[in-house]
């Protein structure tokens, strides 16, 4: 898909007049965006304010109309509380940064039933995480949809965090957490907190091991934008990376099949560093023991 340079061809479509009452505009953001289908679209906006961020939203929106998105994730929304953010079509649940500027969240959804879940207060006090999150009913179940942005700075996730790690639940972040699993150059200690909680709920990564973040000053890539599902979940998602929009962040699209394959291989990774070795060097030599014992018995008989 191709628009040319400052055009919004279909935001006229989407957005009343009033979409954008500020009093001042806002610096340029970064935009990402994750999309469901049942169909999800995930993506970092970095803002509405600028015309150049209203031109990718009009790109998320083309999105929505050629992929078939229901449900589009917006992070880093920078939206102000005097804004007033209208698209015909969707219902918006925004999550606003409290006391300071940037950050901000928003779900764009359309043709869905679903209720706003409470987060609860004890898993975001004290820390930067920025949490909104969505129930809908798929296949006679809840499904749970969470949204997370954290911004890069030193602390440490949340230790309630894992509360929300439950059974039907999906999660679409970006955390600034690092992790060589899920496609970064290295890990950091949140890209750790993040997969030990991943490994102690028994949850899956969607991310295929590819960059979905590009800094050209410094020229290097990285995956921050991770998705991670419940693992009786992960079977039923297909996730692709979509064509860049001109932010930093690719959009991610994320699709639940109506029709649950099961899978004819394991598809789990071993987590080698987490292993106890001296303990299964141990158990390893007494069973070749116990074997040998066995054996000699045999052979006297």
């Amino acid at each position: 898909m191709k628009l040319q340079k400052g055009k919004l061809r279909s935001l006229e479509m989407f957005l009343q007049c009033s979409c954008f009452e500020e009093k001042q505009e806002a610096d340029v953001v970064r935009v990402e965006i994750a999309l469901i289908k049942e169909s999800q679209i995930q993506f970092k906006i970095n803002g509405f304010s600028t015309s150049a961020t209203r031109i990718k939203l009009d790109q998320v929106l083309e999105l929505e109309l050629t992929k078939g998105a229901q449900i589009i994730a917006l992070q880093e929304t920078k939206l102000k509380t005097i804004t007033s953010l209208k698209i015909k079509g969707y219902n918006i649940f925004k999550l606003y940064r409290q006391n300071r500027s940037g950050g901000g969240l928003a779900f764009l959804i359309k043709n869905i039933n679903y209720q706003y879940m409470n987060i609860n207060r004890k898993i975001t006090d004290g820390s930067n995480l920025e949490i909104q999150g969505i129930r809908m009913i798929w296949r006679e179940k809840p499904l749970n949809i969470f949204n997370m942005y954290h911004p890069p700075d030193l602390k440490s996730l949340p230790t309630d965090l894992q509360d929300l790690f439950t059974v039907g639940t999906i999660c679409l972040d970006d955390l600034n957490a690092k992790h060589q699993i899920w496609g970064c150059s290295t890990a950091n200690p949140r890209g750790n907190e993040l997969l030990d909680i991943i490994d102690d709920k028994c949850f899956s990564i969607l991310n295929d091991g590819t960059a979905t973040n590009f800094s050209y000053s410094y020229n290097t890539k990285e995956a921050p934008d991770i998705s991670i599902a419940n693992s009786d979940l992960g079977p039923s998602y297909k996730w692709t990376l979509l064509e860049n929009l001109g932010s930093d962040h690719l959009p991610i699209l994320i699709e639940l099949k109506k029709r649950q394959l099961v899978p004819t291989s394991n598809s789990k990774q071993w987590i080698f560093k987490k292993a106890d070795w001296q303990s299964f060097s141990l158990s390893q030599r007494l069973l070749i023991t116990e074997l040998k014992a066995y054996l000699s018995r045999i052979v006297l008989i």
